[in-house]
């Protein structure tokens, strides 16, 4: 039986982990969860093809790859330009070669990943041509964020005005897609959500043990819709860090994505000259991938996080959480877990205000650990479900391509 290509569109492979695990979910949810129901009605098996930025930097095994926009030779205006052109015909080749298109997850439609001759472009690109070949468009549990006037919301309209189907994977993006002129979406889960619950594995120090997820602030949009201030971020960052250390706390480092190697780096030794003898309840942990990413996490007491994604990871792993986060994303994904009460915002939190959310979780660490392992499996449950309704917007013989579901 001939396989239904997918093509999955998203930033991943440019070392954002959260990116990436979004791919790995898709996939095995496509691949695996789906394989069943398919099989069950009688429709083709489902095969994966991630459009991508740079295929060679995805680290997914064995899938299959394509560029999202014809490779670039040029950096001048005029050939920007024209690569502009290059790029509908590129598209146009790429999604005759699938039987659908779907944007998957992710925050591509985030203020802080819009440009508009890059991303934006990329995606109404690729929404209209696959409506032009009859492919239906599926935009599934996307994260969007409240956008300026100009180009890039022009075209984020134009996208979801092309899309088949819509749907988001938190309240604040309903009401930005809302805003934009287009149907309620439907709310479902972050597809990561529905990897396997992690199994918390505590170091058994002597002293309690922090994640702090560190994350680079420049260019960032913090929650109130104002640009973060990165270097107000970063002190802060360090007051919070050294009172935790200075609290009895052994505190691990870690971030989510390539870019944060270097702000983790000037945090060390801020805190290495603060903290004098006691630098050493200070140290940094490896965060390659995802899942390594989560083994650290999973072996502390507390998780600081302020990455939407790395947030994700701690809940995950059944760790008590405080989400120091930039953006509404973070608040909703707390409150999904009952946690919502630990959520502190940049850019006005405060190390002291960190402090005494620290305080008043550690003061219920066991009973809050106990819910959000449970929470995490219940959650789980239903991202499956959710990809077995994903199941029925795919094409298959006689079902139609292109009607509108919202």
């Amino acid at each position: 039986m001939t396989s239904i290509r997918i093509g999955l569109l998203g930033a991943f492979g440019i070392g954002n982990r959260g990116n990436d695990v979004t791919l790995d979910a898709f996939v095995d949810g496509l691949e695996g969860a789906l394989a069943e129901v398919r099989a069950d009605a009688g429709e083709p098996p489902v095969h994966a093809v991630a459009v991508v930025p740079a295929p060679e930097s995805v680290a997914r095994p064995g899938i299959e790859t394509v560029a999202w926009t014809r490779p670039r030779t040029s950096r001048s205006r005029a050939a920007r330009l024209r690569a502009r052109f290059a790029d509908l015909a590129w598209a146009w080749r790429v999604v005759g070669d699938l039987d659908a298109v779907v944007l998957a997850g992710g925050g591509l439609l985030e203020v802080t990943r819009l440009r508009a001759a890059t991303t934006a472009w990329t995606v109404t690109t690729y929404t209209w041509c696959a409506r032009l070949r009859r492919r239906p468009v599926i935009f599934w549990s996307i994260g969007a964020d409240d956008l300026p006037r100009g180009p890039a919301r022009l075209l984020v309209r134009a996208a979801l005005r092309g899309a088949t189907t819509i749907t988001v994977r938190d309240a604040h993006s309903v009401r930005v897609v809302e805003a934009l002129g287009a149907p309620t979406p439907s709310e479902v889960l972050d597809v990561v959500l529905s990897l396997p619950v992690r199994d918390r594995t505590p170091d058994g120090g002597a002293r309690p043990s922090v994640a702090v997820g560190v994350f680079n602030a420049r260019g960032a949009t913090a929650a109130d819709g104002s640009a973060l201030d990165a270097d107000r971020y970063e002190s802060e960052l360090v007051r919070t860090v050294c009172g935790l250390v200075g609290g009895g706390r052994d505190i691990v480092l870690f971030g989510g994505a390539a870019i944060d190697a270097d702000v983790i780096e000037t945090i060390v030794t801020r805190c290495q000259v603060e903290l004098g003898h006691q630098a050493s309840h200070l140290r940094t942990a490896a965060y390659d991938d995802y899942d390594t990413m989560r083994d650290t996490v999973a072996t502390t007491d507390l998780a600081v996080v302020s990455r939407y994604h790395g947030t994700v990871a701690a809940l995950t792993s059944g760790i008590p959480t405080v989400s120091l986060g930039y953006g509404p994303k973070n608040r909703d994904l707390m409150a999904r877990f009952g946690q919502v009460r630990y959520c502190a915002d940049l850019p006005v939190a405060r190390a002291q205000d960190v402090h005494e959310l620290v305080d008043q979780l550690e003061s219920r660490a066991t009973t809050e650990a106990a819910a959000i392992r449970e929470v995490a499996e219940t959650l789980r449950e239903r991202a499956l479900a959710e990809f077995r309704e994903l199941a029925g917007l795919l094409p298959a013989a006689g079902r139609p391509v292109d009607r509108i579901r919202s």
